[in-house]
């Protein structure tokens, strides 16, 4: 009993020198916590939040998938995103955090580079799936080495692939082995200024009125067994330009009327000469007259 007195004795005691017992009798100055170290101890826990909230790999994208593309690949537009991804936001946001992705600046620079008639993002888990809507496209515009494709309003709405390119020139020169390209219709027209201007995304190459005349007077063409290889203008915003076909060349003004100068070529070869072997060139820019020029 008397061992057992004295332990007790002892714990209260150390207790006691410990300051963990309080006599309530008496006043005690209540303690303080110095406010320098609760602030920066509560700065750095919320750094350290805030830190494995940004940078945990579970919270970044992991990967990028373009959908709804016709003539793009894929591959292209989805390394376009991903240098954008790979750029911090704020100096410190890592460029793929699920919540302060830069889905503004996305958008606008696949627009600089493709000019998308809309695009949408959306999250998956970690993937960033993007809608992307082309522009219908309706003709290829060739200047110098390089090709544009054109919506209905002449529109430049993207550069052409390198397989475009081939595909369209082998054309062109009416090559015996023409390489395929995906997207691209075998008889997309082919348009091209004699002047080779520079022609930069979003700009209107050609007025609604030579761009509906000139796609009428390719299936009109076709129709007649004449295969158009290339439309030369001597300058976009003049009406006429040259149609060269696997048979002869077109003078034609794409301002007036088509099916006026259809007339006019089926008159002329009503007269037997369908092959069109001894000709230059059919110059059919005035209305119910045709001029011919002989090799």
């Amino acid at each position: 009993m008397m061992q057992h007195r004295n332990f007790t004795r002892v714990a209260h005691a150390k207790s006691y020198a410990g300051g963990r017992l309080r006599n309530p009798f008496f006043n005690h100055e209540p303690r303080h916590i110095n406010p320098w170290l609760l602030l920066i101890g509560t700065g750095v826990v919320g750094l350290s939040l805030l830190a494995c909230f940004l940078y945990l790999p579970f919270l970044q994208y992991n990967q990028v998938e373009v959908t709804g593309l016709t003539t793009l690949a894929a591959g292209d537009v989805e390394s376009a995103v991903n240098e954008v991804l790979n750029h911090r936001r704020w100096l410190i946001v890592p460029g793929r955090q699920l919540i302060f992705m830069n889905s503004t600046k996305i958008i606008k620079e696949l627009n600089t580079s493709y000019n998308f008639a809309s695009i949408s993002l959306h999250r998956a888990g970690r993937h960033l799936i993007i809608e992307a809507v082309e522009r219908i496209t309706q003709v290829t515009w060739l200047s110098g080495d390089k090709a544009y494709l054109l919506d209905l309003s002449g529109l430049a709405v993207a550069e052409a692939t390198p397989e475009i390119v081939a595909n369209v020139t082998a054309r062109k020169n009416a090559a015996a082995d023409v390489p395929v390209a995906s997207g691209v219709q075998p008889t997309m027209p082919i348009i091209s200024s004699s002047k080779n201007e520079i022609v930069t995304l979003g700009q209107n190459i050609l007025d609604v009125t030579r761009l509906t005349n000139t796609l009428l007077l390719d299936t009109s063409l076709r129709e007649r067994g004449l295969v158009p290889r290339e439309y030369v203008f001597d300058d976009a915003t003049q009406p006429w330009l040259t149609v060269n076909t696997d048979s002869v060349a077109l003078l034609v003004d794409v301002t007036q009327s088509i099916p006026l100068a259809m007339n006019m070529l089926d008159a002329y070869r009503a007269q037997g000469d369908t092959s069109f072997t001894t000709l230059e060139y059919i110059d059919l820019r005035f209305g119910n007259h045709l001029y011919i020029k002989t090799k």
